[in-house]
């Protein structure tokens, strides 16, 4: 084998000096040269494949021979060496130990997670309530509107008279010059059909048409709707004319009624409150005079 002819060649030049060199051989140096020869061969016959088994019946190749097609040729360099002889034989390798099987009482399996349906929610769970949307302010009963505080009550003293259906402007009527409430001069004395009344000149200021007042003395609510009445005397405040009708009544009989209330620095409250005590209808009907007397006593005024 080359293996074996390289290994003496190898073992030869070591053994002799090189030519030309001039060394000359020591006392011992051949059997030093046959001991490496030998360690060499024996080291080619480890790394040299042995022959492989004949099949039966074939006869070994004559040496030098080609291998026979097909035939494997064994690798020098991937040979296994033999073990020397008498060197103990090699252990077999340990079996691996088999897989560790997980303990029931210590694994235990996780419940499977459902997949969510298209569509739904996160998370997953009953249906929520829906959300309620209160009105502002919460439904509820009708809240009453805010109205505008009033202003306080006012007390003047005022020259108080009276006109009737005979001596009206002009007479045997019953016509205004400034409506507000009524076309026509008439009402029932309450704080909302308030008696028309007459003022000096074309009225201003409280007296102007609308102002609403109470009269003690007639137990009645009036309300500016009339000019014409007399200049204001010194001394009062105003002057109030009040519509007493008359029209079913006598001249005589409705003078003689506004006679009884006329008088100067009278009671008069402008802008008065409600609920105050009246006497409803008009001053003179069904022939008499309706306020206030020992026949027709009203509350206290205020």
């Amino acid at each position: 084998m080359w293996v074996s002819a390289l290994s003496l060649a190898l073992a030869l030049s070591l053994a002799w000096p090189a030519h030309g060199t001039g060394r000359t051989s020591k006392p011992g140096t051949g059997a030093q040269t046959a001991r490496v020869v030998a360690h060499i061969a024996y080291t080619a016959d480890l790394l040299t494949d042995p022959p492989a088994p004949l099949p039966p019946g074939a006869a070994p190749s004559p040496p030098g021979a080609a291998p026979a097609p097909g035939a494997a040729v064994p690798s020098p360099a991937l040979a296994v060496p033999a073990p020397p002889a008498g060197a103990p034989a090699p252990a077999p390798a340990e079996a691996p130990p088999p897989p560790a099987v997980p303990s029931a009482a210590v694994a235990e399996p996780y419940p499977p997670v459902a997949p969510y349906p298209p569509g739904s929610p996160y998370p997953l769970g009953p249906p929520y309530p829906p959300v309620a949307v209160y009105p502002y302010p919460p439904a509820g009963p009708p809240y009453p509107q805010l109205v505008p505080a009033q202003p306080p009550s006012q007390r003047f003293s005022v020259w108080l008279t009276g006109y009737s259906w005979h001596d009206n402007n002009p007479p045997g009527s019953s016509k205004v010059s400034h409506p507000v409430l009524h076309g026509m001069a008439g009402g029932q004395g309450t704080f909302d059909d308030p008696i028309t009344a007459a003022v000096a000149g074309s009225g201003g200021g409280i007296w102007s048409p609308g102002s609403k007042f109470y009269l003690p003395t007639l137990a009645r609510y009036v309300i500016v709707e009339d000019t014409g009445a007399g200049a204001v005397p010194s001394g009062d405040d105003g002057h109030l004319d009040v519509w007493i009708d008359g029209r079913d009544g006598t001249r005589a009989a409705t003078d003689d009624c506004m006679a009884r209330f006329t008088a100067h620095r009278v009671q008069a409250y402008y802008n008065p409150p409600p609920g105050l005590p009246v006497i409803t209808g008009p001053i003179f009907a069904d022939d008499t005079c309706n306020i206030p007397g020992p026949e027709r006593p009203v509350a206290k005024t205020p």
